[in-house]
């Protein structure tokens, strides 16, 4: 995503603001871990509901105790070390697809932190396309090049 202001100091040329994706996404989960959870009194909350790193948790010790796996969580996504804060295919494996629809039929106090999952898996791969046939490879429109400035998933930038 860019953003572009005139530059104050020389007005015949702009300012380019790019997002950098793998820092984001860090960024989000790492917050996302500090919302209510341990002796954090932070909470990230949505439409009158909270989104809980305790959700994540959850799932996972769920998981961890049964013989069917339904996501890739391991303790390293989600007992964070200063190192594995720093690790972006983590980020990007809690933030993903398969977390956010597995929490969206957890129950409902668990509905937000799903929407809210699932919207950054949508905006991680709108955002870090890397070749022209990925989102075919994989089924998943949003890893396809923009090809015009016209594209439906820019709705998508805009809602977050």
């Amino acid at each position: 995503m860019c953003y572009k202001t005139t530059n104050i100091f020389s007005p015949d040329r702009f300012l380019y603001f790019i997002s950098d994706a793998p820092h984001l996404i860090k960024t989000v989960r790492n917050n996302l871990a500090k919302s209510g959870f341990g002796n954090n009194t932070k909470y990230l909350w949505n439409n009158g509901k909270h989104i809980l790193w305790k959700h994540v948790v959850q799932l996972y010790n769920h998981d961890a105790e049964s013989e069917l796996r339904r996501t890739r969580l391991t303790g390293d996504h989600v007992y964070l070390t200063p190192h594995t804060a720093m690790n972006v295919k983590l980020a990007a494996q809690v933030l993903s697809y398969s977390v956010g629809s597995v929490l969206s039929h957890e129950g409902e106090d668990k509905q937000e932190t799903a929407k809210f999952i699932l919207l950054m898996d949508r905006f991680f791969d709108c955002m870090n396309t890397r070749s022209l046939t990925e989102g075919t490879h994989k089924r998943k429109p949003d890893l396809l090049p923009y090809k015009s400035v016209n594209d439906a998933r820019f709705k998508v930038h805009k809602d977050i």
